[in-house]
């Protein structure tokens, strides 16, 4: 039995190392767009109103991105909310055993629950990190494209192709 919850926690630690993984990746990617867009950004010179225009349709892009990663966050608390309540009733249940058996066997289920649980949670906030900074990710990517002026999308083609 105990070789057995050995290889669930090396494969838990393994599933959670790889869901860092790729949220870390996701994250890098991000941050090399963003700056990529704003050293685009800063290279350009354009009138303040083109800028003001720029910036009022970035806004109105951001706000719902907003609120779908605030709801998203409220969902994965409201998860687990409901699972630790879950757990409290288990442990509840646990105190009312008749034997020392039966209190061995609720034990070794809650112990095995709340570690089900710690995955899940954690699986469940790097999901929502992961979706977060991707969604972010491709706002940026989306307005990089569109502070490209056509002068500079232009220049950008014939200085690549002229290489």
């Amino acid at each position: 039995m105990e070789v057995k919850q050995q290889k669930a926690m090396v494969d838990l630690f393994e599933q959670a190392m790889d869901t860092y993984n790729s949220a870390f990746k996701t994250g890098i990617k991000m941050q090399e767009d963003t700056a990529r867009w704003w050293a685009d950004l800063m290279g350009e010179t354009s009138p303040v109103q083109d800028w003001q225009k720029r910036a009022q349709a970035m806004m109105a892009d951001a706000m719902p991105l907003a609120q779908k990663t605030a709801e998203e966050a409220l969902r994965v608390i409201e998860q687990n909310s409901r699972t630790s309540l879950d757990l409290l009733r288990k442990v509840f249940d646990t105190a009312q055993s008749e034997s020392v058996s039966d209190a061995r066997d609720k034990i070794q289920g809650l112990w095995e629950a709340s570690l089900g649980t710690l995955r899940e949670n954690a699986q469940a906030l790097v999901q929502a990190n992961a979706k977060t900074i991707e969604s972010w990710s491709e706002f940026m990517r989306k307005n990089f494209e569109a502070t490209k002026t056509p002068e500079v999308k232009s220049t950008a083609k014939t200085s690549s192709g002229s290489k």
